[in-house]
């Protein structure tokens, strides 16, 4: 997996070599579109907002346009977790900006508890008094990605797990704009979500797509796991009926070995794998590598002529459809990985 240094995404092309260019994901297609439900020009600070009825979700996005003003300290944000603005509430994010110190602490508070913070690796301060600025709070299963003015800036794992239910905003700044997006693949509705997926003797997670659907252009398949430790390799199947058999079509096997560091993709159809139709890549170099004991996000997008597949928010693969896929109505997970989420669109 390659990761985003700026603001272009090289992307790692797996088609065979008579494909088309592959155009780099933007952040709207790892997502399906966003919808924003929540946005402010110009409010006033301190700022305080109720966000019970926005629906925090995986994949939610909150934005900030700002200016700090001159001869700023620094200011800090917080991502408040139980009753919104109670002396008692919890913290699930705080960013603090110090302009003295030119650092940004990261911490949270946890059943009454502030938690050590966790101070940025020094070498990178993108804030500057009287400065404008862009900073984006991604929202992943586990964790909180920050980037600023476009790039990467920080990553902290959660460790008050709550709902997030209010935002607020101190210190000495401006704030130009507030914007909180939600992805329209993750928006709540049942009929698409799939927190209990169905058990079966072989110890994998089975997964029948919700409502009698199938495989169409346009599905979206959204999976959170946690790898298990020791794990030696984990696999995502999308195939025709729920159990594995030699007749069984396989429009797209993703086979991830850890400790090899290598990744296939294949299919299988009228009951043989298309080996000679697979693609293997190297990933043992990569930074972004998934380790035994981690979470991982994976998203499968469906297009007419392919599969696009992303790892934690970066696009890693395209594999081009071998098989009529159209009848595939099930997903399995199996080997050393345990869902904790899955979500169709």
């Amino acid at each position: 997996m390659l990761r985003d240094s700026s603001a272009h995404i090289t992307s790692l092309d797996l088609r065979p070599p008579d494909a088309a260019p592959f155009q780099s994901w933007d952040r709207s297609r790892i997502y399906a579109a966003q919808k924003c439900v929540l946005c402010e020009n110009n409010p006033e600070v301190p700022f305080y907002r109720d966000l019970r009825s926005n629906h925090i979700l995986i994949g939610s996005e909150i934005t900030l346009s700002g200016q700090t003003n001159p001869n700023a300290y620094g200011f800090t944000i917080d991502l408040i977790t139980g009753e919104p603005f109670s002396a008692v509430a919890d913290v699930g994010l705080r960013i603090r900006v110090d302009f003295n110190q030119r650092d940004t602490f990261l911490s949270c508070k946890v059943n009454g508890y502030w938690q050590k913070p966790e101070e940025k690796p020094r070498g990178f301060f993108p804030f500057l008094q009287t400065e404008h600025f862009k900073l984006v709070i991604r929202f992943f299963d586990g964790r909180f990605k920050i980037s600023v003015n476009g790039q990467e800036y920080a990553e902290y794992e959660r460790k008050e797990t709550s709902k997030i239910t209010a935002i607020q905003i101190l210190g000495e700044l401006r704030v130009r704009h507030f914007r909180l997006e939600n992805p329209l693949s993750v928006l709540p509705n049942e009929s698409q979500i799939l927190l209990n997926p169905e058990k079966y003797e072989g110890g994998s997670s089975v997964i029948r797509l919700p409502g009698n659907r199938f495989i169409w252009p346009g599905s979206q398949i959204l999976i959170n796991a946690a790898t298990t430790k020791p794990g030696h390799r984990w696999y995502v199947t999308i195939q025709e009926g729920a159990v594995e058999s030699a007749s069984r079509e396989v429009a797209l096997q993703v086979q991830y070995n850890m400790l090899a560091g290598s990744v296939r993709l294949r299919s299988k159809s009228s009951g043989h794998w298309l080996n000679h139709r697979a693609h293997m890549v190297n990933i043992s170099g990569s930074p972004d590598r998934i380790q035994p004991g981690t979470h991982f996000e994976l998203i499968i997008n469906c297009t007419t002529e392919e599969f696009q597949i992303a790892l934690n928010g970066q696009h890693f693969a395209s594999y081009r459809h071998q098989i009529a896929y159209t009848n595939c109505d099930y997903v399995i997970l199996s080997g050393d990985c345990r869902p904790t989420l899955v979500r169709y669109n």
